[in-house]
């Protein structure tokens, strides 16, 4: 008779519950600990590995992932098949982890204790570049609830939290075969103990120590730094605002009053206000920025000569300067102070040069309505702000709701807000973990130094699902790895207040429509993660590419000695 975790859409679908059960919306993090364990039996076990069982895997690790990211599909019906197409894509991952791990376990006869971890670390590596990255739902972001434990991120990235979690796993599965008769080969989970892992054992509860160590040590440290005067007084606006790809100028307008509404409000509150942040185009309200490059040309379909558009740009030009104007002077108002506070907003830009670009924009807007920067959005959502080949079939754009294709930004920037220098980021460049940490190196010659991470994002496509819990978690991690505090302003949620541990100091419920204050703190701790990134984890995912090397080649010379017998 086959036990449990011998059956393999048994184990395949337990999995994939039980990883669901880790990660937001329930987030039961403690359960991370057991998640991979069917998946580990599946490795362990000796039987020939099937073209079904592959498939079985691959099923249950899409549903897994269908489920988990459920709220793409609330943006646009045209979004289904992307959704089906994600989730599709991201299944295959589990399924190269059993395989794989396979391949390591009885090939090269390495331990689960040791094979697991590796190929799961790997892999993540590996998702957060491949087809653009994506790096939500991490096994290390399970534990973000748990500080001491996810510290060590800063030495490589979150990959190194899951190599941990990952390696207990591999042992209780080491150690539950051990009870089966055998090392972790065997397929039998009856007999007495026989070949306990000690070496395993000894080794993981020392890295485990070690872990939550270096975990204590940094939490000493942040909680020293928390009693520091704060850098500055921010305010982070959230409304419970419903986006549709294609509303009106008149609903545009609205939303920027409501919004204006609720920022004055909240300056009332907190006079001391020294900047104020609106989320991901937001302070758009039907009237983007406009801006013209040296040597533009006019686009053909607008029909005009090049001084009368740029007389139109600078007329429009001059309604938005009039309208920054028109809520500073209600902020000063509000305040009773001599001078506004400074804005950051997320404005949608348009420039015109050789050809138009559209942009996500966050601007930064000192008193006296002074456009000091604008940062453009470098790190694009793929059918979300444009369809791949777009530029060469500009036509893709005629078929579906994207109308228009988002130029990517060309640089990062530090803008000095307030006195601080605050480095922003725009909506899902804080789920790709690495994006910030190469704005950070790139901005590290500059000669105003980054003292704040800001993330302006507008998750209402998402209408409340578990994709904002997961965005939330993302950004705590890039503020860990990172160590330097990070502030959300974010339309419907996750509004949210950051130190440079991953610590939540403070946060809005979800789809509310109030300020957060923020008052964070200085932080300048070096890590590793700074200097060389994820390069830590490079060779999980270098051992996982040859492993797949490795695999290919028996699978070969096996059918080739099959066709000889």
């Amino acid at each position: 008779m086959r036990k449990p975790l011998e059956n393999v859409p048994l184990a395949a679908l337990s999995g994939a519950i039980l990883l669901w059960l880790a990660q937001p919306p329930l987030a039961w993090g403690l359960v991370a600990w057991l998640a991979l364990v069917p998946w580990g039996a599946l490795i362990a076990r000796r039987q020939d590995w099937r073209r079904r069982d592959g498939w079985i895997v691959w099923a249950a690790g899409a549903v897994y992932w269908l489920v988990s990211l459920e709220g793409i599909r609330y943006a646009h019906p045209a979004l289904y098949p992307c959704w089906f197409a994600l989730g599709g894509y991201l299944g295959v991952y589990p399924l190269l982890f059993v395989a794989l791990a396979r391949v390591i376990h009885h090939g090269w006869k390495l331990p689960l204790w040791l094979a697991m971890p590796i190929v799961w670390s790997g892999l993540e590596l590996i998702r957060s570049y491949a087809l653009t990255g994506f790096s939500a739902a991490m096994l290390g972001h399970s534990q973000v609830d748990y500080p001491r434990v996810v510290q060590i991120a800063d030495l490589g990235g979150t990959p190194l939290v899951s190599f941990v979690v990952a390696m207990v796993n591999g042992l209780v599965v080491d150690v539950l075969w051990s009870f089966g008769g055998g090392r972790a080969e065997s397929s039998s989970w009856s007999g007495g103990v026989r070949h306990f892992p000690l070496r395993g054992t000894i080794i993981t509860a020392l890295i485990l120590g070690a872990t939550v160590g270096y975990g204590w040590w940094r939490i000493r440290q942040a909680d020293a730094l928390a009693k520091q005067p704060p850098l500055l007084t921010v305010q982070l606006l959230q409304r419970d605002e419903p986006i549709e790809y294609a509303m009106t100028l008149e609903e545009d307008a609205a939303i920027f009053q409501r919004y204006a509404e609720g920022a004055i409000v909240a300056v009332q509150e907190v006079p001391e206000t020294e900047l104020v942040i609106w989320p991901e185009s937001m302070f758009t309200g039907g009237l983007p920025y406009r801006t013209l490059s040296p040597g533009f040309e006019v686009p053909r379909e607008i029909g005009m000569e090049a001084a009368e558009f740029a007389a139109a740009i600078e007329q429009q030009q001059a309604a938005f300067l009039g309208r920054c104007r028109l809520l500073q002077d209600h902020l000063v108002a509000a305040s009773g102070r001599g001078a506004s506070p400074e804005l950051l907003v997320g404005c949608a830009v348009f420039r015109y040069g050789k050809r138009p670009q559209a942009f996500g924009g966050a601007i930064h807007i000192r008193p006296g309505a002074e456009v000091a920067q604008w940062y453009g959005k470098r790190h694009l959502v793929m059918f979300g702000e444009y369809l791949p080949m777009g530029e060469v079939f500009p036509w893709l754009y005629e078929i579906g709701p994207l109308r228009q294709g988002t130029t990517p930004g060309e640089q990062p920037l530090v803008m000095e807000a307030a006195g601080v220098g605050v480095m922003p980021s725009i909506c899902f460049e804080t789920v790709v973990e690495q994006v910030l940490g190469n704005h950070l190196r790139e901005l590290r010659s500059q000669p105003v130094e980054v003292e704040l991470l800001t993330n302006l994002t507008n998750d209402a496509w998402f209408a409340g699902s578990a994709i904002l819990s997961h965005h939330r978690r993302c950004a705590q991690m890039v503020a860990l790895i990172n160590r330097r505090p990070l502030i959300v302003a974010a339309n419907q949620g996750p509004t949210v207040w950051i130190d440079g541990s991953g610590r939540l100091c403070d946060t809005l419920a979800f789809k509310t429509n109030q300020a957060l204050t923020a008052r964070p703190t200085r932080d300048q701790r070096w890590s590793l993660y700074q200097v060389a990134g994820d390069k830590a984890c490079l060779p999980f995912s270098a051992l996982v590419l040859a492993a797949a090397i490795d695999g290919y080649r028996r699978k070969r010379k096996g059918s080739a000695a099959a066709q000889l017998r």
